[in-house]
């Protein structure tokens, strides 16, 4: 990711962990993540991230609502870069 943060609530590949989350948050240098379908949070290095491609999203019922999620903020201005 470059010098934008991701939006709270948009989706973020943690590309450290080689995971995606949903942006909680934001402290200094990071980013705040939390798996889509909820559980527990962990920072990612804000340079670490980029936009989930649809492969990388959850396989169930999320990945609809998650692929319309990452449109809207991309269509927004607040993609993760990358």
């Amino acid at each position: 990711m470059k010098n934008d943060q991701p939006a709270v609530g948009c989706l973020a590949y943690d590309t450290d962990q080689e995971r995606v989350g949903q942006v909680m948050g934001h402290l200094g240098a990071y980013v705040q993540l939390r798996p889509p379908g909820g559980g527990r949070e962990w920072d990612a290095r804000r340079e670490a991230l980029r936009s989930p491609t649809p492969s990388e999203l959850p396989v169930s019922r999320l990945r609809g609502r998650a692929i319309g999620r990452i449109r809207r903020c991309a269509g927004a201005g607040h993609g993760c870069g990358g």
